[in-house]
């Protein structure tokens, strides 16, 4: 239900995307126009916000919110007829919809996430369980038990879908399992050695994670992947009595994950986005058949993206990111009218 209800706002963001020959048209279908326009943009919001709603994210609500706003000062602007400002604003709501569902979206990635620190945490404690087996002493067996109590509170917040406490919780979990592990006196120096350089990959691992789990980046994922199965084959080299490969395979292993961190910067995506719009701009330019109207649009383009490049060069990427959303929306204005041109 949840995954169709998904399916269902996606089309719907991308019929009610459809419109922009209302700036083209004249003043007697304007008013027409636009209220088909904020209709739709009112049905798209319930949607979302029913799904809003489901996903329980904090950032996803605000953005619904921003959404609302816009829209309520759309249908303020329509009533007063300044039309093209309406127009203007409700865009803007479904703009601000799509990040809403797209945050909600990220819910379901970063849950996953949760759930592999969860399991990971699980398997360090059934190792520790292992590690001091019968003989431990009465302290030993008291800090297991704190731990183990600790790790249960942290998967019953997970089931409530509170995953802040339980991705805290269980961050603490492994800190102090490895802590009690590393007392135990792990047999012979090379042991200890891929211990505890492993317990810093996992760490590393489970952070970068945490960053590529709301960054839905293609490449950032594969790293990941590898990062994993890198970690895998170190500790399978381990157990055959490899340590030398298996320390080098553990650095492989982080520096995947550092690949796969770097994916997800802000900055560097937000400076790829900018590239990308760069090269389309100068590709739509050199194309023939352009009218006034398109070429001033590419215009205006091109000047955004110069304040975008301004506020990496400050290094506000806030301002940066809405510079280029600014540039985005100018530049699909352009390639549509183009289309109607031709």
């Amino acid at each position: 239900m949840h995954k169709l209800l998904l399916k269902s706002l996606i089309v719907a963001l991308l019929l009610t995307a459809v419109g922009s020959a209302f700036a083209q048209s004249g003043p007697n279908n304007q008013g027409d126009r636009l209220l088909r326009e904020l209709e739709r943009t009112d049905q798209t919001l319930e949607r979302v916000a029913e799904y809003v709603r489901q996903a329980n994210v904090p950032l996803a609500e605000l953005a619904l919110e921003r959404a609302v706003e816009f829209q309520q000062s759309a249908r303020d602007a329509f009533r007063d007829e300044r039309f093209l400002v309406a127009w203007t604003l409700t865009r803007q709501a479904r703009e601000r919809a799509k990040v809403a569902l797209n945050l909600s979206r990220q819910n379901e990635q970063y849950e996953g996430a949760v759930v592999r620190r969860l399991e990971r945490a699980e398997e360090l404690l059934n190792r520790l369980r292992e590690l001091y087996g019968p003989t431990a002493d009465e302290n030993a067996r008291r800090l297991y038990d704190s731990i183990r109590d600790n790790l249960e509170r942290a998967w019953e917040f997970y089931r409530a879908r509170q995953y802040k406490p339980a991705l805290k919780l269980a961050d603490q979990v492994e800190q102090a399992a490895r802590k009690l592990m590393l007392a135990a006196r792990l047999g012979g120096a090379d042991e200890a050695n891929f211990e505890l350089r492993r317990e810093h990959v996992r760490e590393f691992i489970a952070n970068a994670e945490e960053l590529v789990a709301g960054c839905n980046s293609g490449p950032a994922t594969r790293f990941m992947e590898q990062s994993r199965q890198l970690l895998t084959m170190a500790e399978d080299l381990q157990a055959e009595g490899r340590p030398g490969q298996a320390l080098e395979t553990l650095k492989r292993s982080r520096e995947m994950a550092m690949r796969a961190a770097r994916e997800c910067r802000g900055e560097d995506q937000l400076r790829a986005r900018y590239e990308r719009l760069v090269d389309e701009v100068e590709r739509l330019a050199d194309e023939t058949g352009a009218d006034d109207l398109t070429l001033r649009l590419l215009r205006q383009t091109r000047e955004q993206l110069r304040l975008a490049r301004e506020h990496f060069e400050s290094g506000n990427e806030e301002a940066a990111a809405a510079a280029l959303q600014a540039a985005g929306l100018t530049l699909q204005q352009a390639k549509q009218q183009m289309g109607r041109t031709n």
